[in-house]
């Protein structure tokens, strides 16, 4: 499959950020490090018995280094998500989700 024939609005991005997932009530479902980011979503891989607790929506949080003004600051980017994918093969002890954010992300990546 090529670029064209995928079906994402946004560039993706191969970045390790921490990220953290909360019930809608604000109860911690679980704690991971993204495998990939782009401005509608995220990738990452969380313990197989984590993943039966995120439901259909989620609110998330991204620690990403601030590159605005060139420190070593870290933002928490913090936003509403929607699961859109689970993925655990077999008796796999972890499982990747795929979660679309409810807004874009506005990232500012500077190279």
């Amino acid at each position: 499959m090529n670029y064209e024939d995928e079906k994402r609005q946004h560039h993706r991005f191969d970045l390790a950020y921490p990220i953290r997932l909360f019930s809608r009530g604000g109860e911690e479902l679980a704690a991971a490090e993204t495998l990939n980011i782009s401005q509608g979503g995220t990738l990452f891989v969380v313990p197989a018995d984590k993943a039966s607790d995120l439901g259909e929506s989620v609110n998330v949080t991204i620690s990403m280094p601030d590159t605005a003004y060139h420190s070593d600051e870290v933002v928490d980017f913090a936003c509403q998500a929607n699961v859109i994918r689970h993925d655990r093969p077999g008796r796999a002890t972890h499982a990747t989700i795929a979660v679309a954010f409810a807004r874009p992300l506005e990232l500012a990546a500077q190279v």
